[in-house]
């Protein structure tokens, strides 16, 4: 025999088990369910108000139904408020929103043959049916739903149009898209925080991690060869150029020590630099050898500096905004991440790809680069 004293614990078991069976597997349902939960019980619409939207509706007459009912406010008119009965207002309201779907498409042009009204006025009426919302009081859960639904689309579809700019060489267009995608992500948690009932809480940006860089061992070593053989170079290429624009440790080593021999000497002694990595060894992965390093000396070309250093800021750029595309669609992708956690994964990979592609760029300090 069941504890009678857990009654009310086991009521809300049972509830939300009705309340998935309401919404389905996957949420199949529960857009049908909100507009069923409204027209059940009209002052539910207040609950939506603000936070869950008709585009977040993936069926765009299901959005149009809502549109009127909560936007518009259909639910709270006088016709609807002032009956006493709750099947009065069910009923009035059905009809109000029936008419008031003909008259927006005939005001504004929808290209809705006359044939198809007979349907929508049965979809409304089987909305209005109590078999379709066991749950009318928990409309706000079932927005909830399809604005989750909706948060998922929407950054996935973000994080398509970021990707797509990494089809042009350096992703010029890259940062413009990820500042668009961040207000976007600013506006969703603005709406989750208010559906969940937790007005103005801001949500936490993940800290991105880092993933293996395709490697640009000709280029690099190309950069360094004339960086070593015509350190002069470096007074421009260095306002731009980063140690963390180089995929090997080895090689980004050379490339601070000939920053720092320039810096301390005003000149670069290749035997010194020999001598260095000599005394490095083979210290970790990716050292380079001293041979290499007087190799790179004798093989080094004016102008090279420039151009390749260029190729490795575009290729640094590229590998941040795609690692943070890769990270973003592998949180949407994950069925237990709540809209939270998407939506801070997602701004902590843009924010991150962001600073990077803009010290890129604009040659900012390394500190603001690698904070």
């Amino acid at each position: 025999m069941p504890n009678a004293a857990n009654a009310a614990q086991y009521g809300r078991v049972v509830a939300q088990s009705s309340l998935k069976r309401t919404v389905g597997v996957q949420g199949e349902f529960a857009e049908r369910a909100v507009l069923a939960a409204v027209l059940a019980r009209p002052e539910e619409g207040a609950r939506l108000a603000g936070w869950l939207k008709a585009g977040d509706f993936q069926d765009p007459w299901l959005g149009q139904m809502y549109k009127a009912l909560v936007e518009e406010k259909l639910y709270a008119h006088p016709a609807v408020t002032m009956r006493h009965s709750p099947a009065e207002r069910q009923e009035v309201l059905a009809r109000m929103l029936y008419e008031q779907l003909q008259h927006k498409a005939a005001d504004e042009y929808w290209t809705v043959p006359d044939s198809a009204w007979p349907a929508v006025a049965q979809q409304i009426h089987a909305l209005t049916t109590t078999q379709q919302v066991p749950h009318p009081e928990h409309a706000a859960q079932l927005g909830q739903r399809v604005l989750q639904t909706s948060i998922q689309q929407q950054v996935t579809e973000g994080s398509w149009r970021i990707e797509n700019t990494l089809k042009v060489p350096g992703a010029p267009a890259a940062e413009m898209e990820i500042n668009a995608m961040l207000g976007t992500l600013q506006q969703l948690e603005d709406r989750w925080e208010q559906a969940m009932g937790r007005p103005g809480a801001v949500g936490a940006a993940l800290t991105p991690q880092s993933s293996p860089r395709p490697e640009m061992v000709f280029t690099e070593d190309a950069v360094l060869s004339s960086l070593l053989r015509y350190p002069g170079q470096l007074e421009q290429v260095g306002r731009w150029l980063r140690a963390e624009d180089f995929t090997q440790p080895g090689r980004a080593q050379l490339f601070t020590t000939i920053q720092e021999a320039i810096t301390n000497r005003g000149t670069v002694d290749p035997a010194l630099m020999v001598w260095d990595a000599h005394r490095r060894g083979t210290a970790g992965p990716g050292s380079l050898a001293p041979d290499q390093v007087w190799a790179m000396y004798q093989n080094g070309r004016p102008g090279i500096a420039h151009s390749g250093g260029r190729q490795l800021v575009e290729a640094s750029i590229v590998h941040h905004v795609h690692s943070a595309t890769s990270a973003i669609n592998t949180a949407v992708g994950n069925p237990t991440a709540a809209p939270g956690m998407v939506i801070g994964t997602a701004r902590g990979h843009l924010q991150h790809a962001s600073a990077q592609a803009a010290c890129r760029r604009t040659g900012c300090s390394a500190e603001v680069c690698t904070g």
